[in-house]
This record gives structure tokens, sequence and C-alpha cells, in this order.
């Protein structure tokens, strides 16, 4: 089991990195600042590259440790080898460290505030590891499955 909130894998497609592209727009669509609930949505939110994109899935609920997907299109002759990194997003992993750090500096420098510094630690650890690898379990599944789908036509 991977116990750091950071995962990669590789998809391979038969599919060139152009068609990729052109399929993957269908299901991205782009960022806004806010987003009203519609009854036809796309699954993700992000951008995509020739060379790639970045996304994150839409949640109907908030999520700040949800992986933020990024993948990258590499020719392998005919087809093309989807090289995929699932990691937390900047400003969540910064906090987090600086979170991190406040309670293991208080644990070491103030006796007095051990009980509370420990709590705050394990529950830094649980809320950071639980929220990424709750939703990354489910995503790494779902873009296999996608890209499947797009070489099979559907």
């Amino acid at each position: 089991m991977k116990i750091l909130p950071y995962d990669t894998f590789e998809i391979e497609s038969a599919l060139s990195a152009k068609m990729l592209a052109n399929m993957l727009e269908s299901k991205i669509e782009p960022r806004t600042l806010s987003r009203t609930p519609r009854q036809e949505m796309a699954e993700y939110k992000g951008e995509v590259f020739e060379e790639g994109f970045e996304m994150r899935r839409i949640l109907l609920y908030r999520n700040s440790f949800s992986p933020v997907i990024t993948g990258n299109f590499v020719s392998n002759g005919p087809g093309t080898d989807i090289q995929i990194k699932m990691a937390l997003h900047t400003f969540t992993a910064v906090f987090m460290c600086i979170w991190l750090a406040v309670t293991v500096y208080i644990l070491i420098f103030n006796y007095s505030s051990i009980p509370f510094a420990v709590g705050a630690l394990i529950f830094g650890i649980l809320i950071t590891f639980g929220g990424f690898w709750w939703e990354a379990v489910k995503q790494k599944p779902r873009l296999i499955e996608m890209f499947k789908e797009f070489e099979e036509g559907k």
C-alpha cells in the first residue's frame, strides 16, 4: 500500500495523442470560480493540451484533498502511452506541511501542549491521507475505463 498522497501509473492506448486530447475535451469542462449544477455536466474540470491534461473530478461535496490529475501523452509508435500522476493541490500540500511542522515544533518545545499537538498531528495526517486516497482509489479505475471507452468509440 502506498503511504504518501501521490500516485503514478500508465495507460496504453492505440489512439494518437491528438485523438485522445480531442476525446478528452468532451469529458472536461473549463475551470471556473463558481459553477451552477446542471443536468448535463462533465465528469472533470480542467484543461487539455496537445501534450497532456490537468484535471480534477467534479465533486458534489467539498474535498480540498482530492487529487489533481495530470497526464502526459507520449507517442509509442502507432499508439500513445498516457503517463498519469495524481497528487495533492500545491496549496493544500504546502498548508499541510506547515500544519504538521507547527505541530511537531509544539511537541518538541512546548511540553504543556503535548495532548493538543498529538491530536492536531493525528488529525492532520488522517484528513490529508484519508481525503486524498478516498478519491484516488476511485479515479484510477475510472480513468482506465474512460480511455478504453475512447478506443472502443463510446
